[in-house]
């Protein structure tokens, strides 16, 4: 059991379409809980793109590192009263981050960054407040233990 009670339990399949076209599972998750806190990543790679798997890992894995490495000034933005405006920079500059280094992947493959495509919902939360974030499609929810 996580601290907090958190409970992480997360699986990725290949769809319908995937196993038609025999492609494999191009989606990707990953969290970590720092004290209290929960971040999280689940990125779904677009079907259509030759490396999304890369993409989709890529994305989770440097978006939670960076945050995970922030989570400091996390806390003190996500306490402020205008907690999304003042998370906001800090989450698009891990996003950023990201797409970078992907970028200089590009440049050594001489491939578009399209290649790497990718949906993105994250998380940063504790038991009394949290942010949402997210890129493409997709959906995340709340709730408490209680209410289920």
């Amino acid at each position: 059991m996580c601290p907090l009670g958190w409970r992480i339990v997360a699986a990725s399949r290949p769809g319908f379409s995937h196993i038609a076209e025999c492609i494999d599972c191009q989606d990707y998750h990953t969290a970590r809980v720092l004290d209290s806190w929960l971040i999280g990543a689940v990125a779904d790679g677009a079907g259509s793109a030759d490396r999304a798997a890369e993409g989709s890992a890529a994305i989770c894995e440097g978006i939670v590192h960076r945050l995970s490495t922030q989570i400091g000034d996390l806390r003190q933005c996500l306490a402020a009263d205008d907690a999304e405006s003042a998370s906001r920079s800090l989450i698009e500059n891990a996003i950023e981050e990201v797409r970078e280094r992907l970028l200089s992947v590009c440049c050594r493959t001489n491939e578009p960054l399209g290649v790497f495509s990718s949906t993105l919902v994250g998380v940063v939360a504790n038991a009394s407040s949290g942010i949402f974030f997210h890129i493409g499609d997709g959906a995340a929810c709340a709730t408490h233990s209680t209410d289920i």
